[in-house]
């Protein structure tokens, strides 16, 4: 049956139950992979382009290069084949490579937010994470440390950023190693120029500011700031390396052969504000990236902005065992515009659409929609005709449910009111941009400033609003807690992820000209928010670190900012933040720079029940006097983010946290007083001396097949400072190794997802389907090729490797072999009806889904198929013949050997019969 005709049939039965539109897309491969693509690595130092060539000529095989890089910490080429290249067969054969990799996709950076005028207040900023007094009491400013920027490309001509590029300039070195006009499939266009003038959103630039860019003197009004600013480390170098062309992706050869180019030009500091994909830190950035590190150029990566998602979405090169994945923070303040009702101040949101302004200081007169709009929980308040009269007046209207009437529906209906302005206020104190009505002035008001108004109104006063344009500095209600958008780990490995956190929320910095006109503010810098901007600040803050103490080992870098971090709670409570959202806590310079007591390893990945030992630390005293050491255990939050009776990794509006289950821990030995250690312990360190301390950590008692993540903080103080080290530790209750991957129960599937596609619906489990009402198949029963089907591969957990097939089940294999199908089964091939295109079933990285997309975690989708199969060139579609069939969906299992049957996680459906 030929596509076209085949998807018709499922689009029409899909749209008799469907209320979105389900697409039709040309095949494509594998999601993120370079299709033809792959990198070739070689030992450091050697210089593989010739071993390339002269093999792929021996072949009579034609290719282009990509990049190849050789440097003393890693050398590989990458290279496209075209037409039909069998890698398994002859990319081993390559003379002296090591092995090989497909190239993937990343993903340009989203921003969380991007605007203009709401920039945060230098003292506050740098205040909460001790920069201001490594400034201060220690003169650090980043002076003499390169950071190396892997990136957009940096606008290097802002005066923040030095004016110009090459050496004497604050921008000394760097690399573009794509081009303006590259596509991440295509070969790069490399020069020696690094600059972007050409990106929308300036990332690079923004990124470089928050480093090392210094406003704070600039006079020249074409450039100075509204607030004058200076990164974390003002007087750092920077080298900028640009991975990203004027839009679109990147993709991994091109980030890997960065990173090792920066290490080679001598970067002390490598940030990357990028990242995505599997959380498993074998890809080649990430290898790339503790390669690196451990050669002494530390690199410190966002943990990514898949917060939603819920937990174990870190993203690459993020997850590198030896670098630093960094979780974001939200600021403490930003100046804002705002209203005044009875004297009071507070901020607010003006309506994008709005074309009428307001004045400066203009006062409205109000009159309240629905008095108990408010108390009643009204959601739909102003969506039909107003019940007040608001004819020349500002109508205040409560902004309840937006899928009940959009803000513009509401102030459309001030506006057919006659109303002369339109006031929105929301069902909390937090503020989002609206679009409002173009015809009226229009705004988004706190619901404490609307509670006053309505009370005024009440007690019979005038109720009366005076909008200024000029500023105030407005607190962020979540000021110093953990972004809602920061990724969580653990790793799919459940190594400890992420690492620390900086500043990510409401960031102010540099970007480009052509940045600021194509988003039409009226000022060269911006309020960026996302992991994005966290991670410069906190390699802004190592380059204070080596400012201080000058060429250290890895371990004490790395120490240095976690044992100092500040640990966070849980917004809105007492209990301490789970270690695998907030890592070590929030970066503290001033401590970091100078404390004298090291711990190492400074933080611990307990694993799961099952592989659950005893651990241990050691304690370094770099006084001149030896130290009584006080170690006490503070357990965090635990994350519930399975459901009971439910398999699917809920997202952040499921996942919770309590800290009523937490570990238990013991410390090996005495106690320090000749008793039993239990929780707490007493070591005495000798003067430039080590003492190793052991400990043994008890999971909360909860369901094991809840796969609970928690974790804690060990405490360690001394006599003479005031200083508070902690050691953080994070495990999985339960056998990680057996969690199923395919999900085949989960009632949060069919409420938070199916249910949006298909209002009925009688199961969501990982299989095959005859229509959509996805009924469970029967055995033996008929599935018409002709007419098409359905499936469901859910993963509930990511998996390194997975494949579906479809398998006969006679005994003649002749039509099978005619069709060029080795044995008796293929990979099935599935088209996406949500998001269009066609894979085959084959995932050599299988990456787990949630409710609705994100950054680098996709939301789920529902599959058609009509009786094709692709051959293991992954490339050609075969139509299968009628008979008797059944769906393999198998997937490696955490920890699992891929030579290994036992290891994988295996759903078989009922034999069916296959006819046209």
């Amino acid at each position: 049956m030929k596509l076209p005709t085949i998807l018709s049939a499922i689009l029409v039965a899909a749209s008799s139950v469907s209320g979105i539109a389900l697409k039709v897309g040309a095949p494509s491969t594998a999601p993120g992979i370079v299709e033809k693509t792959y990198i070739i690595n070689f030992p450091p130092g050697t210089d593989g382009t010739g071993a390339v060539k002269d093999y792929f000529k021996s072949l009579n095989v034609n290719y282009t290069e990509r990049v190849s890089i050789n440097t003393n910490l890693g050398s590989f080429v990458s290279v496209n084949v075209p037409g039909t290249f069998d890698q398994n067969a002859h990319l081993p054969g390559v003379p002296g490579a090591i092995s090989f990799s497909n190239v993937r996709e990343l993903k340009r950076p989203e921003l969380q937010a991007l605007t203009s005028n709401e920039p945060p207040q230098l003292e506050l900023i740098h205040s909460i994470t001790g920069v201001n007094d490594a400034r201060n009491y220690l003169g650090l400013t980043g002076k003499g440390v390169k950071v190396a920027v892997i990136d957009t490309g940096v606008y290097y001509l802002h005066p923040a950023l030095g004016g110009g590029f090459g050496p004497g300039f604050k921008v000394a070195n760097g690399y573009d190693f794509v081009g303006d006009n590259w596509h991440y499939t295509n070969p790069p266009q490399p020069d020696n120029d690094p600059l972007d003038n050409c990106s929308e959103e300036s990332h690079g630039t923004h990124v470089a500011g928050i480093v090392a860019g210094d406003a704070r003197n600039i006079t020249d009004p074409s450039w100075a700031p509204t607030f004058a600013f200076s990164g974390a480390a003002p007087e750092a170098t920077i080298y900028a390396y640009r991975v990203f062309s004027c839009s679109g992706s990147a993709s991994n050869d091109i980030i890997t052969a960065a990173i090792l180019r920066a290490a080679a030009d001598g970067a002390d500091i490598i940030s990357l504000s990028l990242g995505g994909g599997p959380s498993y830190a074998d890809e080649p950035q990430a290898i790339a990236a503790s390669l690196v590190s451990q050669a002494g150029h530390f690199v410190i990566s966002a943990a990514g902005n898949d917060g939603a998602a819920g937990p174990f979405v870190t993203g690459n090169p993020s997850n590198a065992r030896s670098g630093l994945s960094i979780a974001s923070f939200d600021n403490v303040a930003t100046p804002a515009p705002y209203v005044t009702v009875d004297g009071v101040k507070s901020a607010y949101s003006l309506g994008s659409l709005s074309t009428v302004k307001f004045t400066e200081g203009q006062l409205l007169d109000v009159v309240v929609n629905n008095l108990l709009a408010d108390v009643n929980n009204v959601q739909d308040d102003g969506v039909k005709p107003l019940v007040a009269n608001v004819k020349g007046k500002a109508a205040l209207i409560r902004f309840g449910n937006d899928a009940l009437g959009g803000s513009q529906v509401r102030c459309g209906s001030a506006y057919a009111a006659g109303a002369t302005a339109c006031i929105l206020y929301s069902v909390d104190d937090t503020l989002g941009g609206i679009y409002g009505s173009p015809n009226i002035p229009s705004l988004l008001i706190t619901n404490s400033a609307a509670k006053a108004l309505i009370a005024d109104v009440t007690a019979g006063k005038p109720a009366q609003v005076i909008v200024s344009q000029k500023q105030f500095l407005n607190p962020i209600p979540t000021a110093g807690t953990l972004s809602s958008f920061s990724s969580p780990g653990l790793d799919n490995e459940l190594w400890f992820k992420p690492d620390l956190g900086g500043i990510g929320g409401q960031v102010y910095s540099t970007i480009s000209p052509h940045a600021a006109k194509a988003s039409g503010l009226k000022e060269n810098y911006a309020v960026y928010s996302g992991t994005s901007m966290a991670t410069p600040y906190v390699s802004g803050v190592g380059a204070l670190i080596l400012q201080a103490q000058g060429k250290i080992q890895l371990s004490e870098f790395r120490a240095r900012l976690q044992n100092t971090a500040s640990l966070k709670p849980v917004y809105g409570t007492n209990v301490t933040h789970n270690p695998s959202y907030q890592g070590a806590g929030l970066v503290n310079a001033f401590t970091a720079a100078s404390i004298k007591t090291l711990v190492v390893p400074s933080a611990i990945a307990l694993n799961d029940t099952v592989n659950l030992k005893t651990v241990s630390f050691t304690i370094t005293n770099k006084y001149k006097f030896s130290q009584n050491y006080y170690l006490n255990n503070n357990p965090a939050a635990t994350v519930n983010a399975v459901l009971p009776g439910d398999d699917f990794t809920q997202d952040y509006t499921t996942t919770t946290f309590t800290g009523s289950t937490p570990a238990s821990l013991q410390f090996s030995g005495d106690d320090g007083y000749g008793s039993p250690a239990w929780d707490f312990k007493l070591v005495r360190v000798p003067a430039g001396k080590s003492v190793t301390v052991s400990f043994k950590v008890t999971p909360p008692e909860t369901d094991p097949s809840l796969y609970a993540v928690y974790g804690g903080y060990i405490s360690i103080v001394n006599d003479y400072d005031d200083n508070v080290i902690t050691v953080p530790y994070a495990g999985v209750s339960g056998d990680w190794k057996n969690r199923p991957v395919w999900s085949r129960k989960s009632p949060s599937l069919g409420q938070k997802w199916l249910s949006q596609l298909v209002p009925s619906y009688k199961s969501t489990s990982t299989g095959l389907y005859k229509d959509l009402s996805f009924t469970p198949l029967a055995a033996n029963s008929v599935i018409n090729g002709t007419v098409g089907a359905f499936a469901l591969a859910i993963p509930a957990i990511t998996s390194r490797f997975a494949t579906i097939k479809v398998e006969f089940q006679g005994l003649d294999l002749s039509e099978l072999k005619k069709l060029g199908i080795t044995g008796n089964s293929a990979y099935v091939n599935l088209y996406d009806l949500v998001n269009g295109g066609a894979a085959a079933g084959y995932f050599p990285l299988l990456q787990r889904t949630t409710f609705s997309n994100g950054q680098s975690v996709s939301a789920n989708t529902v599959y058609g198929w009509d009786g094709t199969a692709v051959l293991p060139d992954l490339q050609t579609v075969v139509q299968l013949p009628a008979g008797s069939y059944k769906v393999i969906f198998s997937a490696l299992k955490n920890f699992g050997d891929v030579n290994k049957a036992a290891d994988f996680d295996v759903l078989t459906t009922p034999v069916f019969n296959l006819v046209y």
